[in-house]
């Protein structure tokens, strides 16, 4: 069965100031209906390869991901 969510990556991207966090938002809100890898992977990944200044938006946009799919969708 194939799954579609609409997210609105775009939009919670730019609310965060930065439309290229939205790939990051993505991930988020995949993680969390999909375990693929652990969080751990995810903030270890995030801190290579960024630059040091730009991990603390990219964490948001990865927590903004997540918490979309918390509050507004329900998962079986």
């Amino acid at each position: 069965m194939i799954l579609t969510y609409r997210i609105p990556v775009n939009d919670i991207a730019n609310q965060l100031g930065n439309l290229k966090t939205a790939n990051i938002v993505v991930i988020g809100a995949i993680m969390m209906t999909k375990n693929i890898v652990t969080e751990e992977v995810i903030m270890n990944a995030l801190r290579k390869i960024l630059k040091e200044n730009l991990i603390p938006i990219n964490m948001l946009a990865y927590n903004k991901g997540k918490d979309f799919i918390n509050s507004e969708l329900i998962i079986e």
